[in-house]
């Protein structure tokens, strides 16, 4: 079992998060929204790219243990 990196501080983690989101999170479709989206085959591919991105940046599986390989 890995020893967890030290925790990091709410302030310091909600600004990471914020500015990644700010230049990493994909813009809707003009005049689309999540529902109209969910009819498309191509939400499914966006979603696991979201998802992708998502896990390299170190914001997926925030509250599972660090011993499955996330934050802890």
């Amino acid at each position: 079992m890995s020893v967890p990196e030290a925790a990091e501080d709410t302030v310091s983690f909600r600004l990471r998060a914020r500015e990644w989101l700010a230049q990493n999170m994909p813009r809707l479709p003009d005049g689309a929204d999540n529902q109209s989206l969910l009819h498309e085959d191509e939400y499914g591919v966006r979603a696991r790219q979201l998802q992708r991105r998502l896990y390299e940046a170190g914001f997926a599986g925030l509250c599972f243990p660090a011993e499955y390989g996330v934050r802890g």
